[in-house]
């Protein structure tokens, strides 16, 4: 096998690890900031039934009230579902160059500057989601 077709399954290999791995995480955090919303709903509506049937006490009422603000302090810092879109494209950026690389016969060194190009602008992006949401 020669050195040519060595870098290009090598950096098939990469591309494929890699939009597997992002792949993984955005249902994850997709996962969980549903799940979230999920729970926040239920708080809430905890809090509409015990209206009127009183099946809480006053300190278990509170702490229900209390639940819908403190998930939602936690998911704005988390930011779970902005990460899961942020995942989803660093994915599809990965699997567009993989398919140039594998059914429009890019040449490796193509690929691999046009990588790095995508790669800086995403870290841009995700170092605006390593901020703290300032309102």
């Amino acid at each position: 096998m020669d050195q040519k077709s060595e870098n290009v399954n090598e950096l098939v290999k990469y591309l494929e690890k890699e939009a597997k791995q992002h792949q993984s995480a955005c249902r994850i955090k997709n996962v969980l900031a549903q799940l979230l919303f999920l729970i926040t709903i239920t708080f809430s509506a905890l809090g509409l039934i015990n209206t009127g049937t009183d099946w809480f006490n006053l300190k278990e009422m509170s702490a229900i009230a209390a639940m819908p603000g403190i998930i939602l302090i936690f998911s704005n810092t988390f930011k779970f579902e902005e990460r899961s879109k942020w995942n989803k494209l660093k994915q599809r950026k990965l699997e567009g160059l993989l398919f140039k690389l594998k059914f429009e016969n890019a040449m490796v060194e193509e690929i691999s500057k046009e990588m790095r190009e995508e790669l800086e602008k995403l870290d841009e992006m995700r170092v605006q989601l390593e901020k703290p949401t300032t309102k």
